[in-house]
């Protein structure tokens, strides 16, 4: 057994011990729910006078959570498909479509010539969002529609292919329904109410939560180098780096430890999921439980994704060492000093892709992109479909002639605006030209006398 695979089976037996503590801590979620519904139960039958058996009813909605999450990770196949449906109607995903099953078909396969064995995900839907971004859970992945669009399917995909294969996905569904809602901590005032909302808190399974972020955290960021290194495996550790360029809308700072007084750590690492959307995260953070709290992202640090980058370096550097020279690892170390100092290697020139879309060629070309989409068969717009909003894609050199022609024609005369007219000539009299005689004025009723002094009016 490779080194590699004794790091992997070691970190996903310290995520199930982390799992069993979870699982009796909520128990004591359970009995508090066991109280609330013993006693509203018991509060209907003295209204009503029916009688109800407050008991088992009691026991049944507070412990079925618990076993739900159990069968979960025991037999994935019979609550996976359900919670990966559930998944894709929650966060508004939709089915493929042909293009889209295209460019997927085409990751995967680039995945399949390092990895014959690997197969597909049971189920993958597409969500409407123009990011770099994928994620992970129970057995089903979701897909950004802008990855599809970009040159970086592979490396994402294999990603979380590296989740899939693993307990990963699975225990994120797992610890997913351990929580009933996602609520924030209760605030010491008013003071009459704490009891009541404490033991709500409880109950929720959001206290558990708020005691085991941290370690969970450090768990999935283990575990997120772990999926790195099985894209790295499958020869997508160079693009997987160059996505991590782009921005990372999930990433922040880890908490401070509970109950310490150190600093945080000012490593970003994968945020945890919003209340909204419990399972929408950024490259494998779609890992981590849905009700943790989360603080504000980490934005403008130049070092937040150094880490992960380093990670996959190392990675890298493992996994080639073996069979490679002396030099050969010497270029492989300049390769990777240049990834971390952010710069491209002078010696290769950054060249487009030939097909782009529109934004692309917006971007590349400095346009608007709404100018791009009316002149789009004048671009020479290539159509990936027979529908009215079938996909475009453009060649960048047919689209540069084409903008070039568009520039050298004159500006077309609107067909309803008037004729321009010429402002005439000011006429040029000579100097012995006749003037004409000033003569007094006459108005009806007054008369104006060309006197020397001011004012001189006569009236009628």
């Amino acid at each position: 057994m490779s080194p590699t695979t004794t790091r992997n089976l070691a970190s996903q037996s310290t995520g199930l011990a982390l799992y069993a503590l979870t699982l009796a801590a909520h128990a004591l979620s359970a009995i508090a729910r066991v109280v609330i519904v013993y006693y509203c139960l018991w509060f209907a039958d003295v209204l009503t006078g029916w009688s109800i058996p407050a008991n088992t009813i009691a026991l049944i909605v507070a412990f079925a959570p618990l076993a739900v999450s159990l069968l979960s990770l025991l037999c994935p196949p019979l609550i996976a498909p359900i919670d990966g449906h559930w998944w894709e109607m929650s966060t508004g995903g939709r089915p493929p479509e042909q293009d889209e099953v295209e460019a997927f078909d085409e990751a995967f396969n680039q995945l399949q010539q390092a990895d014959p064995g690997l197969r597909a995900p049971r189920h993958w839907f597409v969500a409407e969002e123009p990011g770099y971004n994928a994620a992970a859970y129970a057995s089903s992945m979701r897909v950004d529609r802008g990855l599809l669009e970009s040159g970086y399917a592979a490396a994402v995909i294999a990603h979380e292919m590296g989740h899939l294969r693993s307990s990963d996905a699975h225990l994120t569904s797992a610890l997913n329904l351990l929580l009933l809602k996602p609520m924030s901590t209760p605030e010491m005032w008013p003071l009459w109410s704490l009891p009541f909302r404490g033991l709500v808190w409880l109950a929720s399974g959001q206290a558990v939560v708020w005691f085991t972020d941290n370690a969970w955290e450090m768990y999935w960021r283990s575990r997120e180098f772990a999926a790195d290194e099985y894209a790295v495996r499958l020869g997508q550790g160079y693009a997987l780096a160059q996505s991590l360029r782009h921005d990372l809308p999930y990433e922040r700072a880890i908490h401070r430890m509970r109950f310490s007084r150190a600093t945080p750590l000012h490593q970003a690492t994968h945020s945890t999921t919003t209340d909204a959307d419990p399972c929408h995260a950024s490259r494998g953070s779609e890992l981590m439980l849905s009700a943790i709290p989360t603080t504000a992202p980490a934005r403008g640090s130049a070092g937040r994704c150094a880490h992960r980058m380093r990670g996959l370096a190392a990675t890298a550097a493992r996994h080639v060492a073996v069979d490679l020279t002396p030099q050969a690892v010497e270029q492989i170390a300049i390769r990777v000093a240049q990834l971390l100092r952010h710069e491209r290697p002078r010696s290769e020139p950054s060249t487009p892709p030939t097909l782009m879309t529109a934004k692309e060629l917006a971007h590349h070309l400095k346009l608007n992109p709404a100018w791009v989409y009316e002149h789009a068969e004048e671009l020479g717009a290539i159509r990936t479909g027979d529908g009215p909003k079938a996909r475009m894609r453009f060649d960048l050199h047919a689209a540069t002639e084409a903008l070039r022609r568009h520039q050298k024609q004159p500006a077309p005369a609107h067909p309803n605006s008037p004729p321009q007219r010429t402002p005439p000539r000011p006429k040029i009299y000579p100097a012995d030209a006749p003037l004409l005689e000033v003569r007094r004025r006459k108005i009806r009723g007054v008369r104006s006398f060309s006197s020397p002094r001011r004012g001189s009016i006569g009236v009628i």
